[in-house]
């Protein structure tokens, strides 16, 4: 996995609110991950079309300041990072009008706090269906607002949203993929100190539930009934990046990816800083569960992209310049 540096840096500039901050964006993986056995491949685009999306990705467009409440607050909660066009939201079963710009990560904040759980080996004896429960017990406590995603085509055991629908798979996976997830969880975090014990403990659970009854439709009918923002989205998947942002405070603008491509492109979003975020909140006492917290959430992430993916999309990663 090459790391290239495609650009300099940029000036964020955003409404009449102007907020300069420098980002720099690089390209940590310009041939995809590596590995991967899903369906999503790099959508096929006109080749001026892929041009403008790969230029909207390396300038100042691909973030966008996180919305406010109607209180002026930054929003707290988290959507999912699928980048496909959202048809409706609604807030349990209420339907809301506007999309609010808010923290992407995969699954929401349930999905990543059960990565949280089995990754740091506090899971061992719940099965899966009851560690999501757990989870979203959990984010009540620490009151942590989270959200999730459907599509307008789930049937039977399945949500829509495949961070969910596929977590027995994704958890196998951290072993499959075992030293491909590694390496690049290491580019994220900048080191690979704790990695290996979070992955032993994905694979020690999977040991241990790989037979266990689960169904992402029952997961998503307790985060619907729990009043959360959900939205159902809409379409295929046309993804031809993964952009993996750390600026606090925005959010990957996949609505822009989409309008300059004619609906023909989308991007896979993550922020990091909202992995961060739920790590320290859900363990406010103790700085070590935080860092290996924040280490599962990315094996998961990785192991979700591998899972939907067949790696190949490229990585790109947006940070603020030195």
């Amino acid at each position: 996995m090459e790391k290239k540096e495609l650009s300099m840096s940029h000036d964020i500039k955003k409404g009449e609110d102007i907020i300069v901050q420098n980002i720099e964006v690089n390209c940590i993986a310009e041939e995809g991950l590596g590995f991967g056995e899903g369906t999503i491949s790099s959508a096929e685009v006109d080749t001026d079309v892929l041009k403008d999306v790969l230029a909207a990705i390396d300038s100042e467009e691909i973030l966008v300041k996180i919305d406010e409440d109607k209180e002026g607050r930054q929003v707290d909660d988290d959507g999912c990072g699928d980048g496909r066009e959202v048809a409706s939201i609604y807030e349990g079963t209420k339907v809301r009008e506007r999309s609010l710009h808010r923290a992407k990560i995969f699954g929401g904040g349930a999905t990543m706090a059960v990565a949280a759980l089995v990754g740091q080996g506090k899971s061992k004896d719940n099965d899966l269906q009851d560690l999501f429960s757990t989870a979203i017990g959990d984010l009540a406590k620490h009151d942590l607002p989270f959200g999730a995603h459907t599509d307008d085509h789930a049937s039977g055991d399945n949500c829509g949203c495949g961070a969910i629908d596929k977590a027995p798979r994704i958890i196998e996976n951290v072993g499959v993929f075992e030293d491909k997830i590694k390496g690049a969880a290491a580019l994220i975090l900048g080191d690979d100190e704790g990695v290996q014990e979070v992955i032993d403990n994905f694979k020690s659970y999977h040991q241990n539930h790989h037979e266990d009854a689960y169904k992402g439709s029952g997961v998503m009918e307790e985060i619907i009934e729990d009043g959360k923002i959900v939205k159902e989205l809409t379409g295929a998947h046309q993804e031809v990046a993964i952009v993996l942002n750390t600026v606090p405070g925005y959010t990957v603008n996949q609505q822009h990816i989409r309008s300059i491509s004619s609906e023909q492109a989308q991007v896979f979003g993550v922020d990091v800083p909202r992995l961060a975020t739920v790590a320290e909140r859900l363990y406010p006492e103790s700085e070590d569960e935080q860092k290996q917290a924040l280490i599962s959430m990315v094996v998961y992430t990785l192991a979700t992209a591998g899972t939907l993916t067949k790696g190949d999309l490229p990585v790109f990663v947006v940070s603020a310049a030195a």
